[in-house]
């Protein structure tokens, strides 16, 4: 019985994940989308990124966090830098929990 209902737990979070996904692929496919709002729309997943990393690097406890022993903060510095001349993601994310590793570790 236990199984039974971790197994609709898992398909019912996988359909609650899938919905919001495929329904604009549905509902706009066959529809001609102004050039005004597919630009627009090309900002959407930068800023969601954005305002979700903003938040982990300047903030701790609910304050504001700028001191030196601000690892995410101070890591994320050569990280942006890695990101920007290698233009490479998986290199980006290998580099940045590299030295996020490292001064945790350090610290």
């Amino acid at each position: 019985m236990e199984n039974e209902k971790l197994v609709f737990l898992i398909m019912a979070m996988a359909l609650v994940t899938y919905i919001p996904r495929i329904a604009p692929a549905v509902f706009f496919s066959k529809k001609v989308m102004p050039e005004i709002l597919n630009q627009w729309l090309e900002y959407v997943p930068s800023s969601i990124i954005g305002a979700l990393l903003l938040s982990s690097l300047f903030m701790k406890e609910g304050n504001l966090h700028l001191a030196v022993s601000n690892t995410i903060l101070l890591s994320a510095i050569p990280t942006v830098i890695v990101a920007y001349v290698t233009k490479s993601p998986v290199f980006t994310v290998i580099i940045g929990v590299a030295i996020a590793s490292a001064l945790q570790a350090f610290s």
